[in-house]
């Protein structure tokens, strides 16, 4: 009784980095920074915002971190 079947081994080729070209870098790239912008202003919206309502506060000198921990995500 077969379960499974045929399980190949090793890792598969990525298949994407064939069709990565520098004109698709470009075609894209300003829709992939204004879409990390947008993220970005996002989050720093959500922690003013939670910071207001916890009574915390928020300075702006600590942005650098959450760019760094934003970028982690």
């Amino acid at each position: 009784m077969s379960i499974v079947g045929d399980v190949p081994s090793g890792l598969p080729s990525p298949s994407w980095l064939s069709a990565l070209s520098w004109s698709a870098i470009q075609d894209n790239i300003t829709d992939a920074l204004t879409i990390a912008l947008i993220g970005y202003v996002e989050s720093i919206a959500v922690a003013k915002k939670y910071a207001g309502n916890l009574e915390y506060s928020f300075e702006f000198r600590n942005l650098n971190n959450l760019l760094l921990f934003v970028g982690y995500e």
